[in-house]
């Protein structure tokens, strides 16, 4: 009974709001698990073109393929089942961030509109805004490259409470 086989990863059934930690989960796991199976599943390994390393990186590819799919219910494992005969799991794993991953305008008005739903609340706890605005500042630099900080939306929260009293 070892520590790591012990570990408990959410499984991932299509759900948008669940794919960032997910991935995040699994790309941890499977790199704790093998660094080099992980940089193949994420894509930072090509297929060589040695007969050796070949075989080594198709080892790798399916067995990264078999984790992904330990992992996935639902729509998303219906839809890396197509990279099953070639046991592709760079595939698979692009597949589904294609699939799954919000891009550009569509992420944006998600996330502003995440940013209109934060409230500062007089009464309630200000660490829990202060926590909200500071996760919401995190996403948006990460999916947009974007620096804005948890000062500048807190001050966007304490504003907007004024305005509505």
């Amino acid at each position: 009974m070892g520590g790591k086989d012990n570990y408990r990863i959410a499984i991932f059934s299509g759900r948008l709001e669940d794919l960032d930690d997910w991935k995040r989960e699994i790309e941890s796991f499977i790199g704790a698990k093998d660094p080099e199976m992980a940089d193949i599943i994420v894509g930072f390994a090509k297929m060589s073109i040695s007969r050796d390393d070949l075989s080594s990186y198709n080892d790798k590819n399916a067995k990264g393929y078999f984790t992904l799919k330990k992992y996935l219910k639902g729509a998303a494992a219906n839809l890396t089942e197509k990279f099953r005969l070639n046991k592709d799991g760079a595939g698979a794993f692009q597949a589904l961030k294609n699939k799954y991953e919000l891009r550009g305008e569509t992420q944006k008005a998600l996330l502003m509109s995440e940013l209109s739903h934060l409230n500062f609340n007089e009464n309630g706890d200000p660490g829990e805004t202060f926590e909200a605005a500071d996760e919401l500042a995190r996403k948006m630099k990460n999916r947009f490259d974007m620096d804005i900080n948890e000062t500048m939306l807190l001050t966007h929260l304490i504003t907007k409470f004024h305005w509505h009293m």
